[in-house]
């Protein structure tokens, strides 16, 4: 939710495709703006932090749920909070390397690594949005 805008973009997407395409928002960072993003039309909620009451927010209404996490302790914490996917970030400061180490004794735990995106506006390419 870090773009100016982006609530609304959220809005027009979802009213215009939303039976389509599965939107969802990231950089959720609490319980208040994941409601508030689940109202505009998220079918998913990612953060870059573990936040429980973001959790119980998105169980409420039905909605996948990705916190972010970095130690071992908070994948499995994330994990057994009830969080669909785990993301582990920011990878870009340690590698793959970590990861497996990390994810070794979790195997259980779905989880994907994640590394900071430039602070430059998504592009559509496909109907997807990526990176310049």
């Amino acid at each position: 939710m870090t773009p100016p805008g982006a609530l609304r973009a959220l809005e027009q997407v979802t009213r215009g495709y939303g039976e389509e395409i599965l939107f969802g928002a990231g950089t959720v960072l609490d319980a208040e703006t994941a409601r508030i993003v689940i109202m505009a039309g998220a079918r998913f909620v990612v953060s870059p932090t573990l936040s429980f009451p973001m959790i119980e927010m998105c169980h409420r209404y039905g909605i996948a749920v990705v916190p972010g996490t970095f130690t071992p302790t908070e994948i499995l914490t994330a994990w057994e909070a009830g969080s669909d996917l785990v993301k582990v970030f920011p990878m870009s400061m340690v590698g793959p390397a970590y990861l497996r180490a990390v994810l070794a004794p979790q195997s259980r735990c779905a989880s994907f690594p994640s590394a900071a995106s430039p602070r430059r506006p998504p592009r559509t390419i496909s109907g997807r949005a990526r990176s310049q």
